[in-house]
Order: structure tokens, then sequence, then C-alpha cells
């Protein structure tokens, strides 16, 4: 458990002897509008580790949350809007519809 707002070289130390054991981290301190910091996901990665739960508000335990790629692409949002890059809309998804077995054979 980590709170969040760490400088990134603080957090790759606090990290360095979790590099390789394939912990999970629980980013806390998170009020539920804020995002975490670039630099804090970068130095969890480059230690090889994994975000694994968020903590936002008061209650520890009643605010856990697993990150989605709906955060990250809510958190990469405000990170462009903040640096005024434009964030360029999403792929297209194609829906996983199964095809009718012929079409595979013709």
């Amino acid at each position: 458990m980590l709170p969040t707002g760490q400088h990134p070289r603080r957090l790759a130390r606090v990290l360095a002897p979790w590099r390789g054991t394939g912990a999970g981290v629980c980013l806390t301190g998170l009020e539920p509008d804020d995002v975490p910091q670039p630099e804090e996901l970068a130095a969890i990665a480059d230690a090889g580790l994994c975000l694994r739960l968020l903590a936002a508000g008061d209650g520890l335990f009643d605010a856990l949350a697993v990150p989605t790629a709906d955060d990250l692409a809510a958190w990469a949002a405000v990170w462009c809007a903040e640096a005024g890059i434009p964030l360029p809309p999403p792929f297209p998804q194609k829906p996983n519809v199964p095809q009718p077995a012929q079409e595979f054979l013709a």
C-alpha cells in the first residue's frame, strides 16, 4: 500500500526491494476525482509490479477498487487535457460475433 503524491525517485526507492516478486501495489489517498500521476504508474511499472487496487475516500477497505482499462482511459484524458494534448478517439471495437462455420470453409 503506497500513498499517492510521492516523488517518483522516492517511490522507486520504496519499490526497489519488491522488484521481481510479482507483488501488487495499492495506491491510497486518492480523492474520488483524483487520478494517479503518470510518473507514479511509470515507477510501479519500472519496478516490474502491477497496480492492483486503488483506495479512494476516507474508509480504506470500503473504498478499494480494481483499476480497469476505462480508468486508464479516463486518467489519460485528464493527463492530456492538463498538457494541452488532443487525445484521439479510441479505436473502434469490433463486436465479437461468432461466424457460421461455412464462411470459414469457403
